[in-house]
């Protein structure tokens, strides 16, 4: 399974839209975690893949690539 962390996507999301955001999850600016805040949530696909044979068909970039792409065209039309 492949771990991908909040900071990886928001960089990915700024590769394809150029919009870089702060950095909204360093700790340092946020702060430490609570009592009860949870860690680390992970979403395995791994259960879809064994059940349903289903296996992602684009990387992350990709993803993001063609969601931000398929927006902006909706916005234009709309």
């Amino acid at each position: 399974s492949v771990v991908t962390l909040a900071n990886k996507v928001r960089d990915a999301y700024a590769t394809v839209t150029g919009f870089r955001t702060g950095p909204a999850f360093d700790a340092s600016v946020i702060g430490p975690r609570r009592p009860g805040d949870v860690a680390i949530a992970v979403a395995d696909a791994s259960y879809a893949h064994d059940r349903l044979g289903w296996s992602a068909k684009v990387s992350l970039d990709q993803g993001l690539a063609i969601t931000v792409r398929d927006y902006l065209l909706q916005e234009q039309t709309a």
